[in-house]
């Protein structure tokens, strides 16, 4: 999942975000810090800071449809497939940023 938020990351689509996000599926996360339009992936056995917010994906394959655009984010939020800890917006400008380069 790392590689596909490494290649997918346009900064000038982050916006002011300011965060430390986990994308959390089933059986797996992983942990991205966006912070003045730079990505910081943290490797799984890396001591990384505590998440701002936390996206909850069905699983990994759902996951990756809706960072691949595969998916929309939207209905699928809308139709309660994913969710978060909270940050409405920050959600969605997430996404934004990760939807490509």
């Amino acid at each position: 999942m790392l590689d596909i938020l490494r290649s997918r990351f346009a900064a000038s689509r982050a916006g002011d975000l300011d965060a430390t996000i986990e994308f959390n599926w089933h059986d797996g996360a992983c942990r991205v810090g966006v912070h003045d339009s730079k990505a910081i992936y943290y490797a799984a056995d890396e001591q990384t800071p505590e998440p701002d917010l936390v996206i909850f994906f069905r699983d990994e394959t759902q996951a990756k449809s809706i960072m691949l655009g595969q998916a929309d984010p939207v209905a699928a939020f809308m139709a309660g497939d994913f969710r978060s800890s909270g940050h409405l917006m920050w959600v969605f400008q997430t996404l934004a940023a990760f939807s490509g380069s």
